[in-house]
Formats: structure tokens, C-alpha cells, sequence
């Protein structure tokens, strides 16, 4: 058994910026706080569209951020430390059936009738802004602590 829970604390975090980008092969975050289930890698180089700057790759996982008050979980995702954007690679979420609708200069990038991104299109770029949720992560089943952290309640309002 698994669980998820996640908070948002917007005094403490600025938003963040990620760039929808249709050349990226996986999404990349440059915040090992923003992931999941962090798994430290072996470095390896990925290409740029500059033959002489490559990005560096040193882990990987699920990513969690909020985007208008809802968490969006995305899977597999690269950490690199080095670029001052996210990115949000357009061919993983092409890969998931996703529609985009463009309105004068915003987007919003939506899966099964759901919103999942929203933002502006400024300089050719689809730009969004996205706040770190507190994540807390526990694949243990530990019945007994939670019972006694929630004070006492029976079996079926824990699960």
C-alpha cells in the first residue's frame, strides 16, 4: 500500500516557471524537491539544439507541482540541475492523448476534458507557472502509527 499527500504553502514559494517545450524528449526539472520518488543516475549528456552546451542528467523520477490549485504528477521525468527553466517535454503528453487549445496569447493543455496546463504564449514559447507542493511520500503500510496519530479512529476511516 501506497499514499500521497501533498500541501501547498505559497508563503514560502515563489512560482516557478516551465516551458511546454515540443524538442524535449522527456520533461526535466532543475529541483530535486519537486520529485516524488527521487533515483540518483549515472551523468549522462543530453543534446541541445547548441552543439557546444549539452545539459547533464543526474537522476530521475516523478515529478509533483501545482498548477491552478491542482497537484499534476508526471512520470518519468529527468532532474538537471543546470537550466533556469522546466521543462515539460509536448511529446510525453502528446503520448497521452492530450488536446491543446490556443485563445489569442494563452494555451490550456487538457487530458480526458480536464485541465492539466495553462499559460501564456510569450516570444513563441508556451509559458507556465507552477508552485512546488510539500510532498510527503509513505509506501510502508504502518496501520498502528496512523491509528494512534489520528486518534484512535477505527480501521475503516484510516484506509
Amino acid at each position: 500500500m501506497s499514499s500521497l499527500f501533498t500541501s501547498k504553502t505559497p508563503s514560502l514559494y515563489k512560482a516557478k516557471t516551465l516551458v511546454v517545450d515540443c524538442g524535449a524528449t522527456h520533461h526535466m526539472f532543475n529541483n530535486k524537491e519537486l520529485f516524488l520518488n527521487f533515483v540518483e543516475t549515472e551523468k549522462f549528456h543530453i543534446s541541445t539544439s547548441n552543439p557546444t552546451s549539452n545539459l547533464v542528467s543526474t537522476g530521475s523520477g516523478t515529478a509533483v507541482i501545482e498548477i491552478e490549485n491542482k497537484a499534476l504528477k508526471l512520470l518519468n521525468c529527468l532532474y538537471v540541475p543546470n537550466p533556469s527553466k522546466n521543462l515539460v517535454s509536448l511529446i510525453e503528453l502528446f503520448l497521452r492523448s492530450i488536446t491543446i487549445i490556443k485563445q489569442d496569447n494563452s494555451f490550456s493543455i487538457v487530458n480526458n476534458n480536464k485541465l492539466i496546463l495553462r499559460g501564456q504564449i510569450i516570444n513563441n514559447l508556451m509559458i507556465s507557472n507552477f508552485n512546488k507542493l510539500t510532498t510527503l511520500f509513505t509506501t510502508a503500510n504502518n496501520l498502528p502509527c496512523w491509528h494512534s496519530r489520528l486518534g484512535h479512529p477505527s480501521n475503516q476511516w484510516v484506509f
